[in-house]
């Protein structure tokens, strides 16, 4: 167990170590969309662009991987049987050593839950010093795949991180905090925030369903102090210059939307492409947008596709029976398949096309 630990520390010190240097740190945007279907999207800034699209199986038994940098041993790491199939987004960091590792930001599962975790920039550094030895506990990073393995709504996943000590990861003696916004298929929302010193903030079905790098609340209080929401200034142009102007972009994308009834997975992309950030020639503060991810809760599907392979790809969870284990590789974000990518998901031999499916996608990557 110790030896694992370590190891698996070093590798998500790796992972982190670009994020935490000076200020930088990896910037995201996040939406949900209410109509006829519940629709989340969210955009992965960072400096990096691997990802991988990974199927988790029910009735795996897992571990919390790591704690902190020290006395791993002492904690009681949360262990679990996952109880619902999954497709998750992970982003990875290879090293000579050891290997690749793959961390999960964002996912549903097989009944429709969506978590998604975001950077959060408002970060004192502080580590946290009131923890609990005895209860179960779990780092930041891997509460994504926890959520997803256990939870069939938001209330249940409300409910598990009650019963669950989160603790931020822990690199050079800086706290790096997330932040996670998480949907059902029935249309609940929740942001939930996680400071530094380990008290959780939840906003259940808040005022908008969007989340950037900032506390939730210090981006509504932004926010009203532009023009249309309540305050004098003029709207920022340029989405891509910090969190708080995402948030604004993406707020008056939302009304915009939200007026015309508008809730489709093009429309959560009009949004998602408005706030990314697309400086490739000068790396821009917070990293570029490397993919973007669209969720349809109600339907079960999910569309994506990334800077590199601007064509979409799309899976129907519905089809897919996660009771039966299958040995398939996670397809890499940027991999040339093409369009439904459903059956790779299901028997891990590549998707066959057919002339609806073209036809469909030619449509959707026409918007």
């Amino acid at each position: 167990m110790l030896y694992k630990a370590r190891y698996l520390f070093v590798i998500v010190v790796m992972l982190f170590a670009l994020l935490c240097m000076g200020s930088m740190a990896f910037g995201c945007t996040a939406v949900v969309l209410h109509g006829k279907d519940i629709i989340a999207a969210r955009n992965f800034d960072w400096t990096d662009g691997q990802a991988y699209v990974v199927r988790h199986e029910r009735g795996v038994k897992k571990e919390a991987d790591f704690l902190q940098d020290d006395d791993d041993d002492d904690f009681n790491s949360a262990e679990w049987v996952s109880k619902y199939g999954s497709i998750t987004f992970d982003v990875t960091e290879t090293n000579l050593l050891y290997g690749q590792v793959k961390v999960p930001v964002d996912g549903m599962n097989e009944k429709g839950l969506w978590v998604s975790s975001l950077w959060l920039d408002d970060n004192d550094g502080k580590v946290i010093s009131n923890l609990d030895f005895k209860k179960a506990s779990i780092n930041n990073w891997k509460l994504v795949e926890y959520l997803l393995d256990n939870c069939a709504d938001v209330d249940d996943a409300l409910s598990a991180i009650k019963n669950i000590q989160i603790i931020s990861f822990n690199y050079a003696g800086m706290s790096v905090n997330l932040h996670f916004i998480m949907a059902d298929s029935s249309g609940s929302v929740a942001i939930v925030d996680i400071l530094p010193d380990n008290e959780i903030i939840v906003r259940k079905n808040p005022e908008l369903d969007i989340l950037t790098n900032n506390l939730y609340q210090s981006s509504l209080d932004n926010l009203k102090r532009y023009k249309g929401f309540g305050g004098e200034l003029d709207l920022p142009k340029d989405a891509e210059m910090n969190s708080e102007n995402r948030f604004v972009k993406a707020a008056i994308l939302y009304d915009n939307l939200k007026k015309y009834h508008k809730d489709s997975i093009c429309d959560a992309f009009k949004i998602m492409r408005e706030t990314a950030q697309n400086d490739v020639g000068e790396l821009p503060y917070e990293g570029i947008t490397q993919w973007t991810v669209g969720y349809d809760l109600t339907k079960k599907e999910i569309y994506w596709y990334s800077r590199t392979k601007n064509a979409k790809k799309f899976i129907k969870l519905s089809e897919i029976d996660f009771s039966k284990p299958q040995k398939i590789k996670p397809l890499g974000i940027s991999d040339v398949l093409v369009g439904d990518v459903t059956n790779y998901f299901k028997t891990g031999e590549e998707a066959s096309s057919n002339k609806k499916h073209k036809f469909l996608f030619f449509v959707f990557n026409s918007i």
